[in-house]
């Protein structure tokens, strides 16, 4: 899913150093060859490919192969970002187009992934910064609500806009809600965000499993207790609202990463 020319960068958060990469949010450095050190300093892996061809002699093929395939291998360890260059609509493309040759396998083509800063120094930093990185998900998601519920409840002819916009306001509010509730709690910890696809959630430092309990409850129970106003409110509109924050409560079962945080022995 990554191609030649897109572009790579460091997240904020991840350092270069002269004996690798360090992840101040993780607090572990990833050690780098010289060939490493070469494909993270260049701005695609392109780029990066034809310094390897430049300074170690490889061959084109096998140059961009190794480039693509390191720049995979550290967007999995999510210490590096990919953007193509066309935007999120080419990798739709690209995904669509790899995925008749990943079904036979079983498997789907791999999204990848992409760190979001956030400053957890303050509450006012950890707003600012936490609805800053998680509002371009919390769009997508509600943007996909509207036009499905538009279809849906157009096909059965109850479609109402006033509805259709609660319910979409609700699941993408309701992400940044859900997830500023794990953040208040993770006040002075080194934390990101990270999507991947049809995903969202927060790398931080190792805290002790005791608080790492109460921030995964914090989550839901930030968007519940809004889904509680809402559904004391008169009006249609907010009872859709309200129900649509109160799914938050599968955050404390174990189908959710929150509750099997919240079930796992202590």
């Amino acid at each position: 899913m990554i191609s030649a020319h897109d572009r790579i960068a460091l997240p904020t958060c991840v350092e270069r150093r002269e004996d690798g990469v360090y992840d101040h949010v993780r607090g572990v450095t990833l050690p780098l060859n010289t060939t490493g050190a070469v494909i993270v300093d260049a701005s695609t892996p392109a780029a990066a490919s034809r310094a390897l061809r430049l300074g170690f002699a490889v061959d084109e093929k096998r140059a961009l192969a190794d480039a693509i395939g390191f720049c995979a291998e550290l967007n999995e360890r999510l210490l590096l970002n990919v953007s193509p260059v066309r935007g999120a609509t080419a990798f739709t493309l690209r995904w669509v187009a790899h995925l008749p040759f990943m079904l036979p396998a079983r498997t789907l083509p791999r999204v990848p992934a992409r760190r979001r800063h956030v400053d957890t120094s303050s509450p006012r930093t950890i707003l600012v910064t936490g609805v800053r990185a998680t509002l371009p998900f919390a769009l997508l998601a509600a943007v996909g609500t509207f036009v499905v519920a538009s279809l849906v409840l157009g096909g059965l002819g109850a479609a109402s806009a006033s509805t259709t916009l609660a319910l979409a306001a609700a699941v993408g509010g309701g992400v940044v809600l859900h997830e500023l509730g794990h953040l208040v709690l993770l006040r002075g910890v080194p934390t990101c965000a990270v999507t991947r696809g049809a995903r969202l959630w927060l790398l931080h430092r190792a805290v002790d499993r005791r608080r790492e309990a109460v921030v995964a409850a914090a989550g839901p129970t930030a968007a519940l207790a809004i889904a509680a106003f809402l559904l004391a409110l008169p009006g249609l509109s907010a009872t859709v609202a309200g129900l649509a924050l109160s799914l938050h409560a599968l955050g404390f079962t174990v189908l959710t990463a929150d509750g099997r945080t919240l079930c796992a022995r202590r």
